[in-house]
């Protein structure tokens, strides 16, 4: 497969893969930079987020939340390679995020028209993610051989949502990746823990992280002591964080919570 892509400031070619790995030509004015990657053998990775309409979550209490994380699941069962990784329900709030795997976006896009939605008004945003050991690895130089699964480890902490977005004014991207490549080994050996499922998002600077913590201060005081990104940048490094509560991702399998979600209007 042979494609090109030309813009006004550069010009990309790729050539044909051979055994997963692809070579990329990138030209900017009279320089011409070979960048050589493995292509992952796994099906490509989204991240999806349901927002529902505040007087439309009420009007319906949780039932359409709870809707949306089921007819996700059916759907995504047309296809071997379609299918939720993770599912969560944001506490308090309409929100729904899912980890979602499909063998391309047109597939995804079939799954999630396939049955059809809940016909309750959402604002959805899907990104495309790239598992953080493979960025880790190829973009940060991290000599690692992990893979991330779907296993969690064993003990009932709670779930929490962080999003990372980095910023580097004042410092070039060579020593940015210096210091995330310091961040990457610390994440990789917490991932390796079943602690925490790491996502890089495709072509921004943004991470998305599902985290398993016994206390909210354990989450705290990591975050703010010990990450070598929060450390060195500072106030360039900006986070949000939610708690969140788990789905199982297998069809037909429901939480046995009274009024399905603790009887709460969460």
């Amino acid at each position: 497969l042979t494609f090109f892509l030309f813009t006004r400031a550069y010009t990309i070619a790729c050539c044909t893969t051979v055994a997963r790995t692809c070579a990329v030509r990138v030209t900017t004015g009279q320089k011409l930079i070979t960048v050589c990657t493995t292509m992952s053998i796994r099906p490509p990775q989204y991240w999806l987020e349901y927002t529902y309409d505040p007087l439309s979550a009420q009007q319906t209490s949780v039932n359409v939340v709870h809707d949306t994380m089921s007819k996700l699941k059916q759907a995504t069962t047309v296809s071997p390679d379609t299918k939720v990784l993770f599912l969560f329900k944001v506490l308090a709030e309409p929100k729904v995020i899912a980890v979602v795997q499909a063998s391309s976006a047109a597939m995804l896009q079939h799954a999630l028209t396939y049955p059809p939605s809940v016909g309750q008004p959402a604002h959805v945003q899907c990104l495309a993610l790239r598992p953080y050991e493979a960025f880790a690895k190829e973009v940060l130089g991290v000599d690692t051989s992990f893979l991330q699964t779907e296993e969690w480890a064993d003990g009932p902490d709670d779930f929490y949502w962080i999003k990372v977005d980095v910023h580097y004014k004042g410092l070039t991207q060579e020593e940015l990746f210096k210091i995330w490549k310091q961040e990457a080994t610390v994440a990789l050996g917490v991932m390796e823990q079943g602690t925490a499922k790491l996502f890089k998002v495709v072509a921004e600077n943004k991470v998305m992280i599902l985290l398993k913590m016994p206390t909210p201060d354990v989450v705290d005081n990591t975050f703010n002591t010990g990450l070598p990104l929060f450390k060195q940048l500072g106030n360039q490094v900006t986070t949000s964080c939610k708690p969140v509560v788990q789905h199982p991702v297998e069809v037909g399998v429901e939480f046995g919570w009274p009024g399905r979600w603790g009887g709460g209007s969460c």
